[in-house]
């Protein structure tokens, strides 16, 4: 018998399935932060221990000195230097649209943090206003970047 050819149909063919990946996400020598969030509720910052030099979000080595920073606990207050009200729902974000996001300066860092404001209306958030860090209910934190959300001061 052979091979006969035959007429094809050249459209693309699917069909619905699903693709489900658990895994553990390492955080490696940011550990510290996560763990503070998570257990003890509190913002950790790294400082170098060389140039006095203070991130937030932490760095585990100064980016200028390339020395290893030692990690400090932070007052969690600070200043927002901008914002923005976000309309569009973010992978990872549990929140209700619209809400603020701002680049918050902790008090003593040199650097800031992007996070959730609320607690304030809209039109009253402005650069330059005073915001404390606020963290979610014991049982509700993950050890992730949403533990927390800035709130007016």
């Amino acid at each position: 018998m052979g091979l006969r050819k035959v007429e094809v149909n050249k459209e693309v063919f699917e069909i619905p399935d699903e693709w489900s990946v658990k895994y553990n996400y390492h955080y490696g020598r940011l550990s510290p932060f996560f763990r503070a969030l998570k257990e003890e509720g509190k913002l950790l910052v790294t400082k170098c221990p060389k140039c006095g030099w203070v991130a937030c979000p932490p760095r585990p080595d100064c980016p200028k000195c390339f020395v290893s920073a030692d990690w400090m606990e932070s007052s969690g207050e600070g200043t927002i230097d901008t914002f923005c009200i976000t309309y569009f729902a973010v992978a990872g974000v549990q929140k209700e649209v619209p809400y603020c996001l701002a680049y918050v300066n902790l008090d003593g860092t040199d650097t800031a943090i992007l996070q959730c404001v609320s607690g304030i209306e809209f039109e009253k958030i402005k650069i330059g206003m005073r915001v404390k860090v606020k963290f979610n209910d014991k049982d509700k934190r993950e050890g992730k970047i949403t533990d927390f959300e800035f709130v007016p001061i």
